[in-house]
């Protein structure tokens, strides 16, 4: 059943409420999970499938749920007939425990958060010079498992840490960018993005020009250093808004960490075999400063205590200039941590 804690509309929404509005919806026919799984983020099919429940229930269209309101109540009667019309009036399940297993199967296997489908990750993962066969992470269930579930554990922090923001803007580099950090700067890679679905490939693209040209203006105007101006400044310059933030962040995730993951174990490094703390504290490193700028000739003292699994050296070498503090201070305390582990 569903027990909202807040609003959820186009502004607001809780992500544990938006995750079991969506499997609520599913449940009743009015939602169909995303090929990248189903988030706690509200997208168009969200609101969507809300106005198409309020229109068949004769209620208020306006794509809103509030706590104990009309829409959220009338969700849980028909959630309850459902439940109801499973069971037999003596109490047993009226379904075959196989079509209770099929369907089952059918509602739950896009529900984990996020999830991204079995055939997603094509790249080998690991490349060891020693290797006597090259091994697909498509072929291998629990590397890839691993890091599936690396990208969820991590997107908390990223998102805390990153600003994840749904609209479009210029960073303090000059590139455009979107979502938890995503550089779309070029317009294959802007373009790409799941962006509302009211907007078609023309506005995409008026979206793109107008960004790229505000950007020249201020670099003009500034001297080529001017771009020191909050996300939120660039909100009214376009309409373009992601369509699921998550989806966004899971690629980009997955897109860094394939071919760091190929690079450390090339060095002989077997990152899953490393502490989950600095698994963790590793993937914030290589999603803050990129998979180019992260390696060893740049950071060759962090690497050799990695190569060394001297945590504590690692806690201390890991500190990155011009970022939070406290985005260096939870690196650093995962780090500690591993190596407090170890004694």
């Amino acid at each position: 059943m569903l027990s909202l804690k807040d609003v959820i509309d186009n502004n607001n929404g809780k992500e544990e409420d938006v995750l079991k509005l969506k499997q609520n919806l599913q449940q009743l026919g009015y939602y169909k999970t995303p090929k990248y799984g189903m988030t706690g983020y509200t997208d168009d099919e969200t609101f969507e499938g809300i106005k198409k429940f309020q229109k068949d229930n004769n209620l208020t269209v306006d794509g809103v749920l509030k706590p104990g309101g009309e829409t959220e109540s009338k969700l849980n009667e028909h959630l309850n007939n459902q439940e109801k019309r499973m069971v037999s009036p003596k109490g047993f399940l009226t379904e075959t425990p196989q079509s209770s297993q099929n369907r089952l199967r059918e509602t739950t296997k896009d529900d984990t958060w996020g999830k991204l489908p079995d055939n997603s990750l094509k790249k080998p993962l690991f490349d060891r010079k020693d290797s006597s066969s090259r091994q697909n992470i498509s072929s291998v269930s629990p590397e890839r498992d691993k890091l599936n579930n690396l990208m969820q554990k991590n997107s908390e922090s990223i998102r805390k840490h990153e600003s994840c923001i749904s609209h479009p803007y210029i960073d303090t580099t000059g590139n455009i960018t979107v979502g938890c950090g995503v550089n779309v700067n070029k317009w294959e890679n802007f373009s790409k993005q799941p962006w509302n679905r009211k907007s078609d490939k023309k506005a995409i693209k008026e979206g793109y020009d107008s960004l790229v040209n505000l950007k020249s203006k201020m670099s003009v105007t500034n001297g080529g250093t001017g771009y020191n101006v909050k996300a939120s400044y660039y909100k009214d310059k376009t309409n373009l808004r992601l369509n699921d933030m998550h989806g966004v962040y899971m690629n980009k995730a997955r897109e860094i960490m394939e071919p760091h993951i190929q690079y450390l174990n090339a060095r002989g490094i077997d990152f899953f075999s490393l502490p989950e703390e600095v698994q963790n504290a590793h993937f914030d490193m290589v999603y803050n400063l990129g998979p180019s700028n992260f390696r060893k000739e740049n950071w060759k003292e962090y690497y050799k205590a990695l190569e060394y699994r001297k945590y504590d050296e690692m806690a201390i070498q890991s500190h990155r200039s011009g970022i939070d503090p406290k985005r260096n201070q939870y690196v650093h305390d995962l780090l500690m941590k591993a190596h407090n582990n170890r004694k």
